[in-house]
């Protein structure tokens, strides 16, 4: 699935990853593959990074309405993350 995301220019965005998983994609070779600059500690973080991404002018959204930069969706600071008692 990687491999063929990534043939048609995709980028892999990874979020949230515990340990043990993390390690069998090191294992695997995946870990390499997806690049450590795509693994994310939160959501929040893969969600802005992937917005960075995005070349407005080629959306058919905001190319067509000449915007600079993405108007669907809007980078969020990071939200705390609540501890359960």
């Amino acid at each position: 699935l990687i491999h063929d995301f990534k043939k048609q220019n995709g980028i892999v965005l990874i979020a949230e990853l515990h340990e043990d998983p993390k390690e069998l994609l090191e294992m695997s070779g995946l870990y390499d593959e997806i690049g450590a600059e795509h693994f994310f500690d939160t959501t929040t973080e893969a969600i802005n990074y992937a917005l960075q991404l995005i070349k407005p002018n080629q959306c058919a959204l905001c190319g067509a309405t000449g915007e600079q930069k993405c108007q669907t969706y809007v980078p969020i600071k990071e939200i705390p993350i609540r501890e359960h008692a």
